[in-house]
């Protein structure tokens, strides 16, 4: 697993909690944001501790995982049941998505010494998986 799991926002300082939630107000307006927050911490509490080590673990630039913005609302959406699959189900889809023709390509540095920027590239351009919902209701925000 990659040392940085989440796509950093170009700019956001992410080991500042004030600019992290001044991001995500900006973002989807602040209450919103309050109940994104809220709703992943709550989730985090329910996950095994080792996850909960690996997502609060610094980086060697002193941010967290849980600092940024796509872990929140990640944790979040995973809290309300947004992504909840079958051990079978889920193995399927890490599979389809691993062998898809963007991951590879943008995940071929984890093999060879290529800049990471291609996966940006690429995510910028659109050519970015989709990850379809296996369970629809209602979100965490409201």
């Amino acid at each position: 697993m990659s040392q940085h799991a989440s796509q950093q926002i170009e700019g956001l300082n992410i080991a500042n909690e004030r600019e992290v939630l001044a991001h995500m107000s900006h973002t989807y307006g602040a209450t919103e944001a309050k109940a994104i927050v809220t709703a992943a911490q709550a989730a985090f509490k329910q996950l095994p501790k080792g996850v909960q080590d690996y997502l609060d673990q610094p980086n060697p630039d002193n941010t967290r995982l849980t600092n940024s913005p796509s872990v929140l609302l990640m944790l979040a959406l995973w809290g309300s049941g947004h992504t909840r699959l079958t051990p079978e189900a889920a193995t399927k889809e890490l599979q389809r998505l691993r062998t898809s023709k963007e991951y590879v390509a943008c995940h071929r540095h984890e093999r060879e010494d290529r800049p990471r920027d291609a996966c940006r590239r690429s995510a910028a351009s659109g050519s970015r998986p989709r990850v379809s919902r296996s369970k629809r209701g209602r979100t965490p925000v409201t």
